[in-house]
């Protein structure tokens, strides 16, 4: 029996409802959750890799200092450095006493 025949009926298996439909919902946004939390967690690592790494340069960078003074060769090197607002970009809403102090100032 074809679909296009008008005696044709869906199998129970196959029929979708409401309750089918908003489990599927509920899967996908779960799904979706955990990707993002996944990738959140990921990013973590990543910023935390990278202040080691920085970490490590500032070390090499005071041996390199030093091999240069003995060696009698100015050499001007450049420390790699975090742009705290474009890596913590959450920052822009924390809020201390300073910024409220200033703002009372600005407000009078």
């Amino acid at each position: 029996m074809l679909k296009r025949d008008d005696n044709y009926q869906v199998p129970e298996s196959q029929q979708t409802n409401f309750t089918k439909k908003r489990q599927q919902m509920v899967l996908l946004e779960a799904s979706i959750y955990k990707l993002k939390m996944d990738f959140n967690t990921k990013i973590q690592e990543l910023k935390l890799r990278k202040k080691e790494i920085l970490t490590r340069v500032e070390v090499l960078y005071t041996r390199i200092g030093a091999i240069n003074e003995d060696l009698k060769t100015p050499e001007e090197l450049v420390l790699p450095q975090i742009d705290e607002a474009r890596e913590y970009p959450q920052k822009f809403f924390e809020v201390n006493d300073d910024d409220i102090d200033n703002f009372k100032i600005v407000k009078g």
